[in-house]
């Protein structure tokens, strides 16, 4: 029975305390608060020995970037996390056989370094509003890291510099070239296209600092080629800005009259960077590398023909690359590529005889064009002198006739 009153009387003192709490923090001014709220932050770090670190997902500054130690710290705890915690999320990474494995929201593990444990915990702030956003997912992520303030040295010190090396070792092993198409098939329709989009945005935002993008053929691009569509007024459209520094971005065609002006003026593309054909001497060096070839019987005569025949060094090294374990590999190869020179040979000749007809019948046409044209200035020069006569001779007849009539006058009036 006592019991009982204990738990009535308990629970009516935490209701009016509960009570006087709303009413506290209904009527409180906003000053008392804060002074409160430090006060109390103040009293409970008296009791509470833990020192807590928070690392973000994204940063804020300027361009919307994912954080570096955010992802070491990822990459750390995910080859830790599998036999500690209890709570797993599984994902499939493109290119791999086997399920990757990581912390699940709201997970803790525990960590042990030189002695000391520390905790880190995963976490994420959902908005409470439904919000748009260019970057897709408005939730922020977090990792938490906990430790006693007695190992504070050790923590920042030494074990923070730890998880960052590891994660950058773990990144440089699993390293993987990402890739994008635009290739245009049913994944571009409706809403497939919204996300291949939204991919792309992703693919961009966690590339880090010093990163090599590579956007080839554009000028395979409809929309890179073609004529620009027209703006309004008040739409500008901005530079090649780069709100991120250490990202080289190269683009590569082999048609650069066909791209348009604007993309390839100086502030869009830094530098221009034409590359040479196959020379011997680059050639020697693909040997060198592919056949470990010093020298050959057949090598004066391929040296001849690149002397006469544009070939690329991906042509020559795609001819190059032995097939076999056979001890003929190498005479093959050479074989193969001298097929190769003497076909791209013929095919540049071919061209070029089809581009001289194409001259020639440009010129032809221009001919005829200029011949008309002199026809045409000609008979337009005859019918005005014609016309110019006929008009000459009018006014001579008006002049006669005003002549005429006069003396007529000038006889009756006599």
């Amino acid at each position: 029975m006592a019991g009982g009153e204990m738990w009535t009387q308990l629970g009516s003192s935490l209701a009016g305390l509960m009570f006087v709490w709303a009413m506290f923090k209904q009527y409180c001014p906003y000053e008392m608060e804060g002074h409160l709220k430090k006060y109390t932050q103040k009293l409970v770090s008296l009791v509470y020995p833990y020192i807590e670190v928070t690392f973000h997902e994204f940063t804020s500054e300027g361009f919307y970037e994912r954080s570096k130690a955010y992802g070491a710290i990822q990459r750390y705890l995910t080859t830790n996390s599998t036999t500690r915690a209890k709570r797993l999320k599984a994902d499939m990474v493109r290119d791999s056989k086997s399920l990757v494995l990581s912390m699940d929201d709201r997970e803790e593990i525990a960590d042990e370094f030189k002695g000391i444990k520390v905790w880190w915990a995963s976490n994420k702030n959902i908005p409470r509003t439904q919000v748009i956003s260019f970057y897709g997912d408005e939730e922020k992520r977090y990792y938490k890291l906990k430790f006693h303030w007695r190992d504070r040295e050790i923590v920042f010190g030494s074990y923070l510099n730890h998880v960052m090396d590891e994660g950058k070792a773990i990144e440089v092993k699993s390293r993987k070239r990402k890739l994008y198409t635009n290739n245009r098939n049913e994944q571009w329709a409706g809403r497939y296209q919204r996300t291949m989009w939204s991919k792309l945005r992703k693919l961009l935002i966690d590339t880090s600092n010093k990163s090599i993008i590579v956007i080839e053929d554009i000028d395979c691009s409809l929309d890179l080629t073609g004529q620009r569509k027209k703006k309004e007024e008040k739409d500008e459209e901005g530079d090649g800005k780069d709100p991120v520094s250490e990202r080289i971005i190269v683009f590569t065609t082999n048609y650069v009259e066909k791209l348009d002006p604007a993309l390839i003026r100086r502030g869009r593309m830094d530098k221009h960077i034409e590359l040479s054909y196959c020379c011997f001497e680059a050639f020697k060096v693909l040997a060198r590398n592919y056949l470990d070839l010093e020298s050959h019987d057949l090598f004066e005569t391929i040296g001849k023909l690149l002397e006469e025949t544009n070939i690329s060094p991906a042509d020559v090294a795609e001819n190059l690359m032995p097939k076999s374990d056979d001890e003929d590999a190498v005479d093959t190869c050479l074989a193969n590529l001298i097929k190769a020179i003497e076909k791209a040979k013929e095919e540049a000749k071919v061209k070029v005889e089809e581009e001289e007809k194409e001259k020639e019948k440009e010129r032809a046409k221009a001919e005829e064009e200029k011949k008309a044209k002199a026809e045409k200035e000609e008979k337009e020069k005859a019918e005005k002198e014609e016309k110019d006569k006929e008009k000459e001779q009018k006014s001579d007849e008006e002049v006669k006739e005003k002549k005429t009539a006069g003396e007529e006058v000038k006889e009756n009036g006599g």
